[in-house]
C-alpha cells in the first residue's frame, strides 16, 4: 500500500514537472513565515548553519545532484535568509521609550494633508541623542508655506515607539514601521520652520513632489471629496478621504478600486501601447523600417514604471507592473506569455526584495484574486458565449464572484467581516471607474498642463458622485455585511495550502484542494476567542451570550484596542457591563473586585488585597488589577499588576477548569 502511494506521488510529480516552478514563491513564503513565527530572533549559529545548508543546496542544484530534494530546501531557506538579512542589515534601531525632541532637524519625505492636520514622514533626523532614521508625525501646528518635500525643517515634537500589536491577529504597527525604516511616531509641539531649502533632491523626493503637484491640480477645480477620490484612484493618496466615506467604500466591498493595481496599471499600459502604436503607424518610414509593436511595448513598460513610481509603489501595483511588463517583454522576444509564470515571477521578485510583504493583507488578497482569476479563465471562456456587452457585464459578475471567494478567508482573517453586497456593487462600480473616472481623470491632468482642466472638471464630478452614491447605498445594507470572529493562523495556512493546490496543480487530483479549504474553514470557525482580555487600562470578559463586555464602565468603547478586540469577537463594538444580574460576572458593590465564573472555571478580578484573601481558595486564577501589595498567603495562580503593565495585554481562556494565559511575543528585533 505504501509503495502504491509512493508511485502515485511520483506519477503526480512527473505529470506536473513543467509546472513545479510555480511553487517557488510558495516555498519562499514558507521560509519567511517560519522566520516571523519564531518567538525570538534566531541565534547566530542557527543562521550560519542555514547559510551553509543553503550553499550546499545551491551547489547540488548547479551540478544536478538530487535537485528534486535540494530545490525545495534551497527556496525555503532563501526565503528565511532574505527576511533575516533585511531585518538585521537594512533597518535601524526602534525607539524604546517616549522622548521629547527640541529643535529637531530633518528632511521632509512625505506630506499628506487632512482637514485638521498634516501627516508627514521626516528622515535623516538630527539633534536627537537616539539613532533615528525616520519618524512619522501628525502636525496640527503652523507650517512655513515655503516648505516642500526634500527640504530640511526645524521643529519640536513628542515621539513614541511605534505601537505593537494589541492581539495575536491584529495589525502590528511596530513590525510594519520597522521594515519601512520608521523608528518612531508622534506629533509636533511647535511650529514647523524651514531650516534649509535643498536644491539637490533624490529621485524619490522629486516623484513625491510630482504626486503633490497632481493633488494640488485636482483640488484646483474639483470639490474636496471628488479631488480626494481621484487622488486615491490615480496616484494612491487616500489620506484626504473622510473616515465616513472610506467606511462606506469598505462596507460596500469596492475598496479594492482604491488600491493601485492591475485595473489602473493595465489601463495606463494598454492606453500608451495603443496610442504609440497608432501614432507610429502614421509614419510610413518608421512602419517599414522598425517593428512598431516592439517599440510600443518598450514605451508601455517605461510609462508603466513611471506610473508605478507616481502611484507610490504599493505591493498590488508592483505585482501588476511585473505581470504587465512580462506581457510586453514576451512581445519583445517573440514569445507567448504565460499568465501563471508571470504571477510566479511577480511573487518571487516581491518576496525577494520585500519579504515582509507576505504578511501584508494587500499582498495576500492581490495575489489570491489574480491567481483565482487566472486559474478560472478557461471556465469563464466556456460559460460566456454571447454578445460583447453581455460578455463584459458577465465578466464583471464572474470576476467579482471569483475574486470575492478567493479573498474571503483573508478578508475574514484581517478584517473580521465580509461584504456580500460588494459582489453586486462591483457590477456598477467597476464600469464607472474603468470607462469614466480613470479616463476623465487622466484627461483632467493632461489638460491642466495647458490650463484647460475646467472644461472636464464638471463632467468628471458626475461619475464620482455616482460612485459615492453606490457605496453609500450598499453600505446601508447591513444584513449583507457579515461579521466573523477571528480565524486562527493555522486555519488560514490550511486554506492557503488548499487554494494553491487547487490553482497550481494539474489533473483532477487538484480538486482535493476543495477538501483542504473546507478543513481550513472548519478550523477557523472552531476557533474560540479568549474569555478574558486584560490590558493596563481595562478588563474585558465574555458573557453567556458570547459577547465581550467592558468591566470598567468608564472605559472608552471606541478606543483603538477595544474596537480591535470587539471586531475579533465578531462585534461592532464592546458592550458596557451591567453590574447587576449578569450570568458569568459578579462584581462587589464596594468596588473590591469581581468574580468571573463561566461554569468551566473561576477567575478573580481584584482591586483590593482583602478581596484576594477572602476568595483565594475558591478561584482558579487571580488577576491583580490595582496597585497594592499582593497577599503572600494566597498561593493560587495569579497575574500581577506589574506583569500587566510590563508584558500586557494578556488573553485568558477558561476551559474545563484549565486556565490558559497567552501574551504577545515582545522579543523580536522590531520590539526592542
Amino acid at each position: 500500500m505504501i509503495s502504491n502511494f509512493i508511485s502515485f506521488l511520483y506519477r503526480q510529480l512527473e505529470s506536473n514537472r513543467n509546472t513545479l516552478v510555480l511553487w517557488i514563491p510558495v516555498l519562499q513564503g514558507v521560509g519567511i513565515i517560519i522566520y516571523f513565527s519564531l518567538a525570538k530572533e534566531p541565534q547566530i549559529y542557527i543562521v550560519v548553519s542555514i547559510i551553509f545548508v543553503l550553499l550546499i543546496s545551491l551547489v547540488s542544484i548547479v551540478f544536478k545532484k538530487s535537485h528534486f530534494l535540494f530545490l525545495p530546501i534551497f527556496y525555503v531557506l532563501l526565503g528565511f535568509i532574505t527576511v533575516y538579512i533585511k531585518a538585521h542589515c537594512f533597518s535601524y534601531n526602534v525607539l524604546s521609550t517616549k522622548i521629547y525632541g527640541k529643535d529637531i532637524v530633518g528632511i521632509v519625505k512625505e506630506i499628506s494633508s487632512k482637514q485638521s492636520h498634516k501627516k508627514v514622514v521626516i528622515c535623516n533626523v538630527e539633534n536627537i541623542k537616539y539613532h533615528i532614521k525616520c519618524i512619522r508625525l501628525i502636525s496640527r501646528t503652523q507650517w512655513d508655506s515655503n516648505i516642500e518635500v526634500g527640504d530640511r525643517v526645524l521643529f519640536s515634537a513628542v515621539i513614541y515607539p511605534p505601537q505593537t500589536a494589541v492581539s495575536p491577529f491584529s495589525y502590528d504597527f511596530s513590525r510594519i514601521s520597522y521594515f519601512k525604516k520608521i523608528n518612531g511616531v508622534g506629533f509636533t509641539v511647535s511650529d514647523v520652520e524651514l531650516f534649509e531649502k535643498r536644491k539637490n533632491k533624490n529621485i524619490l523626493e522629486y516623484v513625491e513632489l510630482i504626486r503633490l503637484r497632481i493633488y494640488d491640480l485636482l483640488l484646483k477645480n474639483l470639490t474636496g471629496e471628488s479631488a480626494n477620490i481621484v487622488s486615491a484612484l490615480l496616484i494612491g493618496k487616500k489620506d484626504g478621504i473622510s473616515n465616513d466615506v472610506m467606511d462606506n467604500i469598505r462596507n460596500a466591498g469596492i475598496a479594492h478600486l482604491f488600491a493601485i493595481s492591475g485595473l489602473h496599471l493595465s489601463f495606463i499600459a494598454g492606453l500608451f501601447f495603443s496610442l504609440s502604436r497608432n501614432l507610429l503607424v502614421l509614419s510610413r518610414s518608421i512602419a517599414e523600417s522598425y517593428d512598431i509593436k516592439k517599440i510600443s511595448a518598450v514605451i508601455a513598460i517605461v510609462v508603466s514604471l513611471i506610473y508605478l513610481l507616481i502611484a507610490g509603489m504599493p505591493v498590488s501595483a508592483q505585482r501588476a507592473f511585473i505581470m504587465t511588463s512580462y506581457v510586453f517583454v514576451s512581445i519583445l522576444i517573440d514569445r507567448r506569455h504565460n499568465n501563471f509564470r508571470s504571477i510566479t515571477l511577480a511573487a518571487f521578485v516581491i518576496l525577494l526584495f520585500y519579504p515582509e510583504a507576505v504578511l501584508n493583507p494587500s499582498f495576500q488578497m492581490s495575489f489570491a484574486a489574480v491567481l483565482a482569476l487566472i486559474a478560472s479563465c478557461d471556465i469563464f471562456t466556456k460559460l460566456i458565449v454571447m454578445g460583447s456587452v453581455f460578455q463584459y457585464f458577465s465578466s464583471i459578475v464572474f470576476s467579482s464572484f471569483i475574486a470575492g471567494l478567493a479573498t474571503l478567508p483573508y478578508v475574514i482573517y484581517h478584517f473580521n467581516s465580509f461584504s456580500v453586497v460588494g459582489i453586486f456593487a462591483n457590477v456598477l462600480a467597476i464600469p464607472i471607474t474603468t470607462f469614466f473616472i480613470i479616463p476623465l481623470s487622466l484627461l483632467y491632468v493632461v489638460l491642466s498642463l495647458f490650463g484647460l482642466e475646467s472644461y472636464v472638471s464638471y463632467i468628471l464630478e458626475s461619475p464620482i458622485k455616482l460612485l459615492l452614491y453606490i457605496s453609500n447605498c450598499a453600505s446601508k445594507m447591513n444584513s449583507l455585511i457579515l461579521s466573523f470572529h477571528a480565524f486562527s493562523p493555522a486555519s488560514i495556512l490550511v486554506i492557503t495550502l488548499g487554494f494553491l493546490f487547487l490553482c497550481l496543480w494539474h489533473g483532477n487530483v487538484r480538486f482535493l484542494g476543495f477538501i483542504v479549504i473546507g478543513c481550513g474553514f472548519f478550523l477557523g470557525f472552531q476557533y474560540v476567542t479568549p474569555d478574558i482580555l486584560v490590558n493596563v487600562n481595562n478588563i474585558v470578559v465574555k458573557e453567556s451570550d458570547r459577547q465581550l463586555y467592558l468591566v470598567n464602565k468608564k472605559a472608552h468603547v471606541t478606543s483603538f484596542i477595544n474596537l480591535v478586540w470587539a471586531k475579533q469577537n465578531g462585534q461592532q463594538k464592546l458592550l458596557k457591563h451591567n453590574l447587576q444580574g449578569n450570568q458569568w460576572l459578579f462584581c462587589e458593590s464596594n468596588k473590591k473586585g469581581c468574580i468571573y465564573n463561566n461554569r468551566k472555571g473561576k477567575v478573580l478580578i481584584a482591586y483590593k488585597p482583602e478581596y484576594v484573601i477572602q476568595n483565594c481558595l475558591d478561584v482558579d486564577l487571580v488577576i491583580q488589577f490595582g496597585k497594592f501589595i499582593y497577599p503572600q498567603v494566597c498561593n493560587t495562580r495569579h497575574l500581577s499588576y506589574n506583569d500587566i503593565i510590563s508584558y500586557g495585554p494578556y488573553f485568558i481562556s477558561v476551559v474545563h477548569g484549565r486556565i490558559r494565559i497567552d501574551k504577545l511575543d515582545r522579543n523580536r528585533i522590531w520590539n526592542t
